[in-house]
């Protein structure tokens, strides 16, 4: 099963090309260039292997990544407590397939919705865990 098509980008964040090939394995990652492939192959390894082993971990997968643009979504709708549980659960898919990428990105939709809510200590607490996360990724 395909990642839908408006959740699909570079895993290189840093990339603006449109013109992406998915990994051949376990067809989550996309990616607009075999550099970045290789740059990206560290940190996808583990989680490229847990996907494709098996179709019930891809379609796992592929819910978390569609909870959690639904969730993005849901933020911007003032759907605050909807998309703070789908992001949750999102993270926690993440956080077992160790898709750092994901991960970072999560932690920072929460402190997001948490800041929207008021919740500011909470929001600070994911605001630096998505960066730390970042650094660690980008350098």
């Amino acid at each position: 099963m395909d990642l839908p098509k408006e959740i699909v980008v570079c895993m290189n964040n840093l990339c603006t090309k449109d013109r992406l090939k998915v990994c051949t394995r376990c067809r989550a990652a996309w990616y607009c260039s075999k550099e970045c492939q290789e740059d990206h192959w560290r940190r996808h390894k583990k989680c490229c292997k847990m996907i494709s082993s098996s179709p019930e971990m891809r379609l796992r997968y592929s819910k978390a990544v569609k909870d959690y643009k639904i969730a993005a979504n849901q933020k911007e709708s003032d759907k605050f407590d909807q998309a703070l549980l789908s992001l949750q659960e999102s993270l926690e898919i993440f956080l077992e397939f160790q898709d750092d990428i994901y991960i970072s990105n999560c932690y920072f939709e929460i402190g997001l919705v948490l800041n929207k809510k008021k919740q500011y200590k909470e929001a600070s607490v994911n605001y630096r865990e998505a960066l730390e996360i970042y650094r660690e990724i980008h350098g």
